[in-house]
Parts: C-alpha cells; structure tokens; sequence
C-alpha cells in the first residue's frame, strides 16, 4: 500500500443547522465543530466512498446542476476567504478552491483517510479467532438431500483435525422420513469421528418440560419450539431448537439442500472492503450447471477455516488482519462502520458464502435491483435478457471479503456467534430468516455480518421454476413487512443489551394485540404502500437507465403500473397461506395474534437461553446422539 495515493472519505459526523441558514459540522473522530455553507455541507455528506481529494472535488462539482454550481461556489468563496484569507478566481477556481477546502476539513478530521483509520484499529478492541465445532443442519422430510449434504460435508470435517459436534434438527412429520434420516445418520456416524446428535419434534415437546422446570413460561417455549400444528411450515421453530442446543458455541448452519463443494467466482480476490448500504454480492444467471462451472473454479478452503477467519472478530480486528485482506476498500456508506470503529464497537455476529445453484428465489423481480454493472451485463440484449428472466441458476456472491451492518439475511448456508444472545427465528411461515436479520439489527445494532467470496451449492432435489409474476412478494402481505415496521422505533433509540432489546422489541410487538382494529389496518396497510412506493421508485430509476433491451423496458413499465395497481388496492393483510378458506378479517386477525405472541415469547428468550446454558453445563441436552 506504500505506493498508493492517499483517499478520504467522509469522516462520521454530526450537522446541525444554524440561523443564518448554514450547517454546523461536528466530527465524531476530532469533536471540532465546523460552520459550512448549506451546499458544501450537503456535498460533504455525498463522500462516502474513499477518493482522492482532486478526485472528490471534480466529481462532486461534475455531479452538481448549474444552480448548484453557483451555490457552492459562493460556499467555498466564503470558506476560503474565511480559512485562507484569499481568493482564487483563475480558470478552474470552482475545483481548487474546493480541494484546498477538502484538504483543510481533512486537517479537521471531517475526512478521515485510510492510515487513519488502520492507527485507530490498532487501538481495539480486540478478539481472538473462534474455534468452531458445531455444525447444524436442518432438514425436514427429505433425507435423500441429507445424505448428499453430509456427504458433501466430510472432507471438510476430516481435514478440520478435531472433533466436531454435529446436530442434526429433523422437523419431519412422517414416519418413514423421519426413520429415514436416523438411518441417514446412523450411516454416516460411523463413518466420521464427529459427534453426531439428533433432534425430532418430540424432542422439543420433551426438552419444553425440562426449560419449564428452570423457571421458563411453558406458552413461551411451546410457541418457539414447537408452535401451533396449523401451520405446515415450522423451520424457524427448528432453527430455534438448533440455537439452544449450541447456546455459547459459534457453529455453521447448514441447510439441507446444500453442498458445501466451494468453489469462487471468477474475478474473485483478496481485499477487505467495508460497505455500509449492501451486501456487495454480484449477480450471473445461468441456464445450466455446466455453465456455472465454467464460471467459476474450485476452493480447496476449509469450511470451519472460512467462519474462524471472521466470526467473533472486532470491526478492528479485520481491518488489521493480515490474512484477511490484500487492501481495505471502502464502499458507499463505510461511514457506519468508521463510526463503529471510533466508540469501539462493531463485531461479527454471521459470516454468510455466497452461492451457486439455485437462487432462493421463485420470482424475476428482484433482477431489477442487482446493482448497475450486473444490469449492464445481464441486461445486454434481449437474448440475454430473457435467458436470466427465466432461470433459478445463479451465481450470487462477493467478490472480495465484504463488511456490512446486521439487516439482510438468508439462512440457506451461514455461520453465526452463538456465545452471545441472539434472537430467535420466527417460529412458523416462511421469511422466519429475514425477521431474524431485522431482530438482530434492532437489538444489537453494533452486529456485523460478513459476506465471504467462497460460494457453497445449493441444489433442491427438483428445479424450481419462476414465478412469470414479477410482482411476487409485494401482493402478499407478509408476517416479516410487519415486524419490520414494529422495530422501527428501536433504530432511534438503540437498547442498552442485547437482553434488554429483546424485552422492548417483544412489548413493541405484543402492543399490536391493544390497537383498535382500525388502527391495526391503517398502521399495517400504510407500511406496505410505503414498500410498494420505494419499489415503483426505484423501478422508475432503472427505466431511466439508457441500455435496457426492449423486453427488460417492458417488463419494468409492465410491473410499474402493477404497483400502481396494488397501491390502489386494498390488501388483505395476511400472508396467503393464512387465508385459504378463511374470511379475510379472520386472516387478518389471526396474523396480528401471530406477530403478538411472538412478542410475548420474545420477552422470554432471554431467559429461555440462559436456562439452556445452565441445562447444556449440567450435561442435559435437547435431542440423543446417534
């Protein structure tokens, strides 16, 4: 890095505004407060990506409109006369007269530059890596994928050189699956020195009895193990039951569709790079498993490797690590994490693989928002274009180890720190992994999650196919676009605990059950219209775009004017599969019951982990070993 030129970005800052219609600019890094025009202060917030000083000043002033341009020209007059006590009206004055702005607010600490930013990471904290020795995988009626899904996990386990403690959570119904699977496992137990142990959905019912007898509210319990029996999907009551078995271990879950065969993208590399708005994964879309492979070379990496590289670790551990990167890059919104690094917070809670194979996701929609250079390529042609419109196969991933604030989740394949509390997954329907990323932001704001290179495979026994409704998911009204909504007051207001987080955000859910039901409507059908708009929005944008082949232009006009539609329209507020042969109200109602009960449990989850801690130290685990 020695011959790299020296790049700032915006340092984390506050701005307040004065009555002389100028902003006052306090930096979190120096505390010196600096009085700035209304349009350099408004410019200052646009530096969030780490640039050259020149480079920051031509591009702010080429991005500017030509009113703009005169505003902040006045600005930097006033800025320069006061801080340099002269002027520079020669050619090209706009531009200099901001880099000699730009280099002094530097001096100020309100740009802050990367040496700065690796001597304050010298500081700490600090925290060890984290042996792991968990893998969880859960699975439910098929135990042909378990097989392939163990079998693919061997050699990591053979090659990690120690033992491993493998929970396998089987929510099956069935008889057959679920005698199926312990063959699976018995099979496989013998095979591997790993500590193997299951857990069924009687031993959930079991383990209830013994939380029950540490104190725990049995309907608490009940609700997040084994939930009400109406509803088919419980993957997040299993999910729950895997977070207790390996309370204080960090540990690898594993769906069981999953391969971990790794392999890397091509354009894949080294570097560490901070990103305050996005995962930073890139999106390829494929018609075959023989071009994935073309597109991508095998990882000799060991799974548990990959988690201890990361999980556990301080914002100013990864910034410093050696092995972790070749170069520290900051991406749009790294200012979040300077500010993390500055008060000392920042750990990471999940570290997430990207993806080969099946895309998650049963709807085109969300092809429209990758970001710009996925769309240019994606994009090119109508060939092209409805090639990527019709298929599940992605490759999804980073292409460099990437830092970003707790939020999104997918639970297909991740690693997750278990020693301190986390919340629990929604217990019942499907999105239970994205309320579990929307819980962990709220309760534990300082949580990180890293989105690593290595991509795992992930094959459902049938190829799915997608939905032509490019509207999937904004028709429905879902259980997570509620509980979103709810948490929203703890983003300003951040718990003092992760404890304490639990008990607010299960009282700001419970609250929803002492809403009138007009209230109830109002509160929930305005969150969803407001979903439907920041959608339209940004689709609006997109059509902008120059570029996009006829078909792509038709499909985003087309779902467009269906948002449109559904903003008019008046919703049932309940997921679909709540209101099959139900009357709408009673759907409705029933998913406010549903969201409210799981605050009430919420509140107890704290307690309900530390008992079983205290069951786990006594040698009283959920599940028997194979």
């Amino acid at each position: 890095m020695s011959g790299k030129p020296v790049e700032y970005l915006a340092a984390p800052a506050s701005c307040f505004p004065t009555e002389d219609g100028n902003f006052v600019v306090s930096s979190e890094i120096s505390g010196e407060a600096i009085s700035l025009g209304r349009v350099l202060s408004r410019l200052l917030s646009k530096l969030d990506a780490a640039r050259t000083l020149s480079s920051h000043a031509s591009t702010a002033i080429d991005s500017c409109s030509v009113v703009e341009r005169m505003l902040l020209f006045r600005d930097l007059l006033l800025y320069c006369q006061e801080n340099f006590g002269e002027l520079d009206l020669g050619f090209g004055c706009t531009s200099r007269m901001l880099e000699r702005a730009l280099a002094r607010l530097a001096e100020k600490s309100v740009l802050v530059s990367e040496p700065q930013v690796l001597s304050r990471a010298a500081l700490g904290p600090h925290a060890g890596r984290s042996s792991i020795s968990t893998v969880a995988i859960p699975t439910c009626e098929r135990p042909e994928l378990l097989r392939r899904c163990l079998e693919s996990l061997l050699p990591h386990l053979r090659t990690n050189g120690r033992g491993i403690r493998l929970l396998i959570a089987d929510d099956s119904r069935s008889r057959s699956a679920s005698e199926s699977n312990r063959a699976v496992l018995a099979q496989f137990a013998s095979s591997c020195e790993a500590e193997v142990r299951l857990i069924t959905r009687a031993d959930r019912t079991a383990y209830i009895s013994e939380l029950e007898k540490c104190g725990v509210p049995r309907s608490a319990a009940e609700f997040l193990l084994v939930s009400e029996a109406v509803f088919e999907n419980t993957c997040g009551a299993n999910r729950n039951a895997i977070l207790l078995a390996s309370a204080g271990d960090p540990l690898w879950m594993l769906d069981d569709d999953t391969m971990p065969e790794l392999r890397y993208a091509d354009g894949a590399y080294g570097s560490l790079r901070l990103e305050g708005e996005a995962d930073g994964n890139s999106h390829r879309f494929f018609t075959s498993r023989e071009a994935i492979d073309s597109a991508s070379f095998s990882a000799d990496d060991n799974l548990f490797a990959i988690g201890e590289a990361f999980i556990g670790r301080t914002l100013a551990d990864l910034i410093l690590e050696p092995r972790t990167r070749t170069f520290l890059e900051f991406g749009k919104g790294a200012r979040r994490h300077l500010s993390m690094l500055f008060r000392g917070a920042g750990e990471v809670t999940a570290v997430f693989p990207g993806i080969y194979g099946d895309s998650g996701s049963n709807a085109a929609l969300y092809r429209f928002f990758i970001n710009e250079r996925d769309r240019e390529r994606e994009f090119a042609d109508n060939e092209r274009y409805l090639a990527s419109r019709g298929t599940r196969l992605v490759i999804k991933g980073c292409r460099c180890a990437t830092v970003v604030p707790a939020g999104a989740c997918m639970s297909t394949a991740l690693c997750l720190d278990n020693r301190a509390l986390l919340p629990p997954f929604f217990p019942v329907l499907r999105n239970q992994d994205a309320i579990f990323g929307s819980l962990l932001k709220s309760i534990r704001p300082s949580s990180l999650f890293v989105h690593v290179p290595e991509l795992i495979g992930h094959f459902p026994a049938d190829m799915r196919s997608v939905d032509p409704d490019l509207t999937f998911g904004h028709e429905e009204f879902f259980h997570d676009t509620l509980v979103d909504a709810v948490l929203t007051p703890l983003s300003l207001c951040p718990p003092a605990s992760t404890e304490a987080g639990c008990r607010i955000a299960g009282e700001l859910l419970a609250n929803l059950q002492a809403m009138t039901p007009d209230d109830y409507r109002n509160f929930a059908r305005s969150h969803w219209q407001s979903r439907l708009v920041d959608s339209f929005n940004s689709l609006e944008r997109q059509q902008k775009e120059r570029g996009f082949p006829p078909r792509a232009r038709a499909d985003m006009s087309l779902t467009a004017n269906k948002f449109k539609e559904l903003f008019m329209k008046k919703p049932v507020l309940a997921p679909a599969s709540m209101c099959a042969n139900r009357p709408a109200e009673e759907a409705e109602e029933g998913l406010r019951r549903l969201v409210a009960a799981f605050g009430e449990a919420l509140k107890e989850w704290p307690a309900i982990t530390a008992a079983a801690r205290r069951l786990r130290s006594e040698g009283l685990e959920i599940g028997s070993k194979i």
